[in-house]
Formats: structure tokens, C-alpha cells, sequence
């Protein structure tokens, strides 16, 4: 049986979408860089819905008052290189992360337009170009 990628992911939060390992849903985690620093919270992971897959994680940074300056990026499951019941690491400085392209969801071509980015910006092969 022939497995398809699908570039169209779906947000696990409110999708109904069962993921293939459930140890992969990091919600609510605290994340951090390669240093230990503070990089900001999972909010959400991206999840393929033909493989239950999680591709991308979805991390808010800022917010302070109100929740004024928060900004969501995406960070490749790749870059994710550990973590526990409350946290995970991302295989980059804090500055890197934060300097990647800002998360927007959007629809079709420029949603998977910043899927692409975020694989980019770690140098990582999407997962819909690998053999």
C-alpha cells in the first residue's frame, strides 16, 4: 500500500485528527533553544491527516501584556531534538528561531508557501520532498 503526502496539514487543536503517535502531541510545552533559553510555547502542531503525522510545530513568542507582540512560527518536527512532559528543545539558538518568518495560517499555495519556509529556514528537506 502506497502512503501519499499531503501538503495540506491540519492544525491538531479542534481538527479531530488522530495522530499515529501520541507521544508527538506537544501542546502547551514550554520550548527551548539548543542553550536552555526561553524561546516562547508550542500552541498547536500541524499534523499530515492521510499519515497522522506531525510535521510542524507551531511556537508563540512575545505577548507579554495583553498578549500585544506575539508572533507564531513554525519549526520543522526535524529541529525538535528533545524534551519531556513539559518541554522541548529545538536544535538552534534563540535568535535563529526568533528571526525565522512569522506564522500566518492562511489557505492553499501561501500556506504551504510558509510550510516551505520553515523547512528552509532549518535546512531541512520537507517531508513532502523525501524519497
Amino acid at each position: 500500500m502506497t502512503t501519499t503526502l499531503s501538503r495540506e496539514l491540519e492544525r491538531l487543536t479542534h481538527s479531530g485528527v488522530q495522530l499515529a503517535d501520541p507521544a508527538t502531541d506537544v501542546r502547551d510545552r514550554d520550548v527551548y533553544d539548543r542553550d536552555g533559553e526561553t524561546v516562547g510555547t508550542v500552541s498547536d502542531v500541524l499534523v499530515d491527516p492521510e499519515s497522522g503525522e506531525v510535521r510542524l510545530v507551531e511556537v508563540i513568542s512575545g505577548g507579554g501584556v495583553l498578549g500585544l507582540g506575539r508572533k507564531a512560527r513554525l519549526v520543522p518536527v526535524e529541529a525538535v531534538t528533545s524534551g519531556d512532559p513539559r518541554t522541548v528543545y529545538v536544535e538552534r539558538r534563540r535568535d535563529e528561531i526568533l528571526a525565522a518568518e512569522e506564522y500566518r495560517p492562511a489557505e492553499g499555495d501561501e500556506e504551504e508557501a510558509q510550510y516551505a519556509a520553515a523547512y528552509a529556514a532549518y535546512g531541512v528537506t520537507p517531508y513532502w520532498s523525501r524519497p
